[in-house]
């Protein structure tokens, strides 16, 4: 198994240069990452996901947002139906707080069934 970590806000950016092997120091550095990671600026969501898209070893994302992007989310789902194909998946995992827009939901609830996967909401 392998698996890498992507943030993104105002840019992009990779914990590393591609997906790397599950393994304890692996596991540690990638906690370190997110737990350094601190919100701001906007969604630059499909800078994000063509990180993970331009991985050629990248077989399936989990995509963790408030799924507001900044550029059109038709654009956002054109990409990743196009990365997908047949046989990899965009999963959007929404976090949906107080008077969030029910649009931003939806809108990762497309994302999901256009790229083969699955969503899921967390609301608070």
């Amino acid at each position: 198994q392998q698996f890498n970590v992507l943030a993104f806000a105002s840019s992009a950016t990779a914990w590393q240069q591609g997906v790397v092997d599950v393994n304890t120091a692996n596991i540690a550095s990638a906690v370190s990452f997110v737990t350094n990671m601190s919100p701001g600026g906007s969604t630059a969501m499909l800078k994000g996901l063509q990180l993970a898209f331009d991985d050629p070893n990248c077989i399936g994302v989990y995509l963790l947002t408030d799924g507001e992007p900044n550029t059109s989310i038709d654009g956002i789902i054109s990409a990743a139906k196009a990365w997908a194909g047949s046989d990899k998946s965009v999963n959007t995992i929404a976090f949906i707080a107080g008077a969030s827009d029910p649009v931003a939901a939806q809108n990762m609830q497309r994302l999901a069934a256009a790229a083969n996967g699955i969503y899921r909401v967390i609301t608070g």
